[in-house]
């Protein structure tokens, strides 16, 4: 059997050959080296019951419980794959029966459809495309990965649609621009052909980074950072569009927690759509939705945009209406009553 650097080496390598994600990978790499590092272990065989114990209450000294959940989720499908390839002895595994921990539900902002003018205007005042990518986050709601590797030929105004790699699961999917978009994209795309010379090209990045600070001398002599240039680098994406969406949020008079960012948006503009769309049909409305943020199942939907359709469906069929209608009959026999 392998040494356990070998084999989580490995196992990295062969997550990779099974085509996940490179940032899932590097979140595995760190829970795993992390697991060497704490419990000292040279040789996976000895991995067992007290190992986990020694590394969940290091886990519990930095991590959150959804972060401890997480770690938990990849040591138990490594030790699936290890078992499976030999690395640990075969039999239970030393998770079993270790329950994932309670995480209370986090409050996220959702930004109401009557304020989402107030979010584009404040994105605005610090640049334009600041406006064209909260614009992005509302209306097409893309994930920030989405968003920011949208470039000039996936674009077509005239034909209403534009091209958009989904990285979770790696679709092309070909989107509908709503006439609010489009019109925020045109007046992006002026802005954007004024400030650079030439055309644009088709491979540059529809939402580029901004020129960064320039290191200028004071009247002191020291060293201090400028404003930030007004020129664009059309072939470099954003880097921080997070602080881009925090700007926005504070400048229209929300309160901007640590987590907020383009799933704010995200989520906002799908559950705007939700609210529009559910007069015609509460599953319709939520397919609709489903479809436009690129989730597996409605379940997922339902909870990223903060509704549960069992209680509303609950709440229809028994608010100030019966629940045994049958009882109202005439021809019912009455409850309790005994044959002769």
């Amino acid at each position: 059997m392998p040494l356990l650097a070998d084999s989580i080496n490995e196992y990295l390598l062969a997550r990779q050959a099974q085509g996940f994600a490179a940032n899932t990978i590097r979140n595995d790499r760190n829970t795993l080296r992390r697991l060497e590092r704490v419990t000292g272990l040279a040789d996976s065989r000895h991995i067992d019951a007290i190992t986990i114990d020694t590394f969940m209450a290091d886990l519990a000294t930095t991590c959150g419980p959804g972060a401890i959940n997480t770690h938990q989720a990849t040591l138990s499908a490594y030790i699936k794959w290890a078992q499976a390839r030999g690395h640990i002895p075969a039999g239970p595994s030393p998770l079993d029966g270790r329950r994932y921990r309670r995480v209370a539900p986090a409050e996220r902002l959702m930004v109401p459809l009557n304020k989402f003018g107030a979010v584009l205007d404040a994105a605005e005042r610090n640049h334009a495309r600041d406006r064209a990518l909260v614009a992005v986050g509302l209306f097409l709601m893309l994930r920030q990965s989405e968003a920011t590797d949208l470039r000039i030929r996936d674009l077509d105004l005239d034909a209403g649609r534009i091209t958009v790699r989904i990285h979770k699961t790696r679709d092309i999917d070909t989107m509908p621009i709503s006439s609010e978009l489009g019109a925020e994209l045109r007046r992006w795309l002026n802005h954007y052909t004024a400030s650079v010379p030439g055309r644009l090209m088709p491979e540059w990045y529809l939402l580029p980074s901004r020129s960064s600070h320039a290191m200028i001398r004071n009247t002191e002599g020291h060293f201090v950072r400028s404003e930030p240039r007004a020129g664009l680098r059309p072939l470099a994406r954003i880097s921080r569009p997070y602080s881009v969406v925090r700007r926005a949020l504070d400048g229209a008079g929300f309160t901007v927690g640590k987590h907020e960012g383009m799933h704010t948006l995200r989520r906002s503009g799908a559950r705007a759509v939700y609210d529009e769309l559910v007069h015609e049909g509460y599953d319709g409305a939520l397919r609709t939705v489903q479809t436009l943020l690129h989730h597996a199942h409605t379940t997922m939907t339902e909870r990223y945009i903060g509704i549960t359709l069992d209680k509303q469906s609950r709440d229809r069929r028994f608010t100030d209406k019966p629940m045994f209608p049958s009882l109202a009959a005439d021809n019912v026999v009455q409850l309790g009553r005994a044959e002769g």
